[in-house]
């Protein structure tokens, strides 16, 4: 609950790896060793790839460039793996959802919404492996909540929660679930914040 200024912000990038000598590639690519799916095996590859295409004429002297290649192919197998267990966890999630036509109230506003946040959070290549339907029946509830808005008093309760912060007033307002009630400006403190956002 404070302030934090940043006065600069630099972006650091790994320098090539310049070599004279094909063993130097060599070395990098033995250095991989058993492909995994994490970030220092990731950047072993890439360091050994950099450093091969970097260096043209020393290509045809490396002699373990398949093994560099197979690594590359793993470890894409790996991530799409993970990041379809990721995504088959989301859409669990969803179908535990009620179906569109139970909605009749906004008392599942949490639960829909933290799902969809959840959604939201996946990178692109996750987002590919939600299917369609789960997507559709996902979209189509935070649709049908706008028939059952949330008053001004139940939002800001809710966003007391977890704290008054502008984020939580997002999650419940500009979620278009909250009905505008100009009735609240003298019962509740923190009106001002709910009109501004």
């Amino acid at each position: 609950n404070g302030f934090l200024q940043i006065s600069k912000v630099e972006y650091y990038k790994e320098k090539t790896v310049v070599v004279n000598d094909a063993q130097a590639i060599i070395d990098l690519i033995d250095a991989i060793g058993t492909v995994e799916y994490s970030d220092t095996c990731k950047a072993k590859i890439d360091k050994a790839r950099s450093t091969y295409d970097n260096a043209p004429d020393l290509q045809s002297k490396v002699t373990n460039y398949s093994v560099l290649t197979a690594a590359e192919a793993r470890y894409a197998e790996l991530k799409e793996e993970a990041d379809m267990e990721v995504a088959i966890g989301v859409e669990d999630k969803i179908d535990a959802l009620p179906a569109i036509n139970d909605i009749n109230d906004n008392s599942k506003v949490d639960d829909i919404y933290s799902v969809n946040d959840e959604y939201q959070k996946l990178t692109d290549d996750q987002k590919v492996f939600v299917g369609k339907d789960k997507l559709t029946k996902l979209e189509g509830l935070l649709e049908k909540l706008k028939e059952y808005p949330l008053s001004v008093e139940q939002a800001i309760a809710k966003a007391n929660q977890t704290g008054t912060t502008a984020t939580n007033y997002e999650y419940y307002i500009k979620g278009i679930v909250c009905k505008y009630d100009k009735t609240s400006t003298g019962k509740n403190k923190n009106f001002d914040t709910f009109k501004n956002l």
